[in-house]
């Protein structure tokens, strides 16, 4: 299964404090993958982005950080049906414009080809500090023996990112009443999630 994901009214609930700083993007068309290469994912479309992390168009490949801190970055993969080799998906950052497998890896996961007529599928997630203007790309490798093209849409292929500084210890979840939890940058709040006090992003 895909690593745990929480969803935008579960992450940040509050009217009065800036939002914490999420994005994520997926393709709109299938793309070729060249054999034993890595090859950079286009994401040219957006489910959400609340800081302009992400451009549809211009460097669409790319997750800039425009606030530093801690961010969980979670990828996935699909390819289209394939028995042969193996199937990776990387995480990297500050790579080479247009060029795979530049840059740090700063996480990937592998599996071998599927079934016959199964879409094979690849999750990589990680946690890792980003400056402003660091950038995060979704590299897909395979070794079929030739061009092997990914699943389009998200669920499919998509990229996240969002930001976990502060103590997220207690995600407000809804309710009533004046129990106080931590929010995730670390201001206080109460069961429904109304600021009480701290120091927001």
């Amino acid at each position: 299964p895909r690593s745990t994901r929480f969803p935008y009214t579960t992450l940040f609930r509050s009217t009065t404090a800036t939002a914490v700083p999420m994005v994520k993007a997926y393709p709109s068309a299938a793309q070729s993958t060249a054999n034993n290469t890595w090859t950079i994912m286009n994401l040219d479309s957006e489910e959400y982005d609340n800081n302009s992390i992400h451009d549809t168009v211009t460097n669409n490949s790319r997750f800039v950080a425009q606030v530093a801190g801690t961010y969980h970055i979670t990828g996935r993969v699909g390819f289209i049906s394939n028995t042969n080799g193996i199937r990776d998906v990387g995480l990297f950052m500050n790579g080479t414009s247009g060029t795979g497998g530049t840059g740090t890896e700063i996480a990937s996961s592998s599996t071998p080809g599927g079934p016959t007529g199964a879409l094979s599928f690849v999750d990589v997630a990680t946690d890792k500090y980003l400056n402003v203007g660091d950038y995060v790309e979704l590299e897909a490798f395979q070794t079929s023996g030739g061009a092997l093209n990914t699943v389009a849409g998200t669920g499919n292929t998509d990229l996240e990112m969002y930001r976990i500084d502060g103590g997220m210890t207690n995600p407000v979840v809804g309710g009533s009443g004046a129990t106080t939890v931590g929010g995730l940058d670390g201001g206080t709040r109460n069961a429904t999630g109304a600021s009480i006090s701290g120091s927001y992003i």
